[in-house]
């Protein structure tokens, strides 16, 4: 039988190094940094040149950091956010929580950048809104589905689409969720997909 033993904080410090997310714990009394994984080392805007580093000054701020929520961290969720730094203009996703780190009180934050996703979502929904102004003054039904490999999820509908097939609200509401293959025969739908 395998025992549960704690990690070393050395092993600890190993296993956070090598994760594919940067990763800091800094002390909850005075934003002391205590550990930076590598890839948060990467993401720090200032080099260390002080002897007591505080996450906040490597993060490029004089400060404690205006997305800092250590104080409405708690010990059993992640608490999630997001920001925009104004040094390099990327996007952030921070999950932080409380934890003891070496028997201090401390908050841990994992740290994601998440630019490019929010780049695509924002090109996204523009595109959803310019097909919904264009494609709503068509006087024809028109639909835009996307295809997962498994599913049919909706894009657009237009409203002719709805008055020409009779949809009741309640139903209008099922469609815009998920499609099923609206009785398109079996032999049929690999060339539909």
């Amino acid at each position: 039988m395998i025992q549960d033993s704690p990690l070393s904080r050395e092993q600890t410090a190993a296993v956070l190094d090598n994760m594919p997310v940067a990763v800091y714990v800094s002390a909850v009394d005075n934003w002391e940094l205590l550990f930076a994984n590598r890839m948060a080392k990467k993401l720090f805007l200032r080099k260390p040149d002080r002897q007591v580093n505080t996450c906040y000054y490597l993060a490029g701020f004089d400060e404690p950091c205006p997305f800092c929520r250590a104080e409405q961290m708690s010990r059993t969720e992640l608490f999630v956010r997001e920001f925009q730094h104004p040094g390099n203009q990327r996007t952030y996703q921070l999950s932080g929580k409380r934890i003891d780190w070496d028997g201090r009180p401390a908050h841990i934050e994992y740290i994601i950048d998440i630019t490019e996703k929010k780049k695509e979502e924002k090109e996204s929904e523009a595109l959803k809104r310019e097909l919904q102004k264009t494609f709503s003054s068509i006087s024809c039904g028109l639909s835009v589905y996307r295809f997962t490999g498994k599913k049919i999820l909706p894009v657009f509908h237009n409203p002719a689409f709805y008055q020409i097939m009779g949809y009741s609200p309640a139903h209008i509401r099922s469609v815009e969720n998920e499609t099923a293959y609206l009785g398109v025969h079996p032999e049929d739908q690999p060339l539909l997909e």
